[in-house]
């Protein structure tokens, strides 16, 4: 009997692993059928003293132990080298990826179907809460901006427009109709 509860916390362990790349006892928050962190802690670390997948602080402002597997913390490297690529992303408040309040230090964006939270590259920067914009970071003008209209679902507006080079310019000239078949469709009567 202790054996099949084992496997199925092991089971459970990879099945977190999988899902969220770095495993912690803040996670679990959003995980209502988990096994006990306790349970998941022993079989990480052996997990871990076997070699298949690494513990240590992968995630800054998380407290206690982390787990991940060997390519999400070379992905992790590669994330924080490339440094800030200005990608945008919106999800629904409902997403299991908001995590705002538990990774971070503001209050949780409750999980509602019209709730939403915009993210720059990957910090969550502001939410839509009950058809309010409330800001979680500090933002150029600009970027509010964009933040706001990402979150009604809108394309964001260009700043500024982009200057056309004479040659690209749209010619002024109407260009000529197509005809499709012969100009008189309906035959005319002779008029003698």
């Amino acid at each position: 009997m202790a054996e099949t509860g084992n496997a199925a916390v092991e089971q459970w362990a990879w099945q977190l692993l999988r899902r969220w790349g770095v495993v912690f006892r803040d996670l679990l928050v959003r995980e209502p059928g988990a096994p006990a962190w306790f349970d998941l802690l022993q079989v990480y670390r052996r997990l871990e003293a076997r070699g298949e997948l690494r513990g240590g602080r992968f995630i800054v402002g998380v407290a206690g132990e982390q787990f991940a597997l060997g390519d999400t913390v070379r992905q992790l490297r590669a994330l924080r080298d490339a440094g800030d690529q200005r990608e945008w992303a919106v999800i629904s408040a409902v997403d299991p990826l908001n995590l705002v309040g538990i990774l971070t230090g503001e209050a949780r964006v409750p999980s509602t179907a019209s709730n939403r939270v915009v993210y720059l590259d990957g910090r969550p920067v502001a939410a839509l809460i009950g058809g309010e914009v409330q800001s979680l970071a500090q933002l150029a003008p600009e970027h509010e901006a964009e933040a706001r209209d990402r979150l009604f679902g809108r394309e964001p507006r260009p700043a500024f427009p982009e200057p056309v080079a004479a040659s690209d310019a749209p010619s002024i000239r109407p260009r000529p109709r197509e005809r499709s078949g012969p100009r008189n469709q309906i035959p005319r009567p002779k008029i003698w």
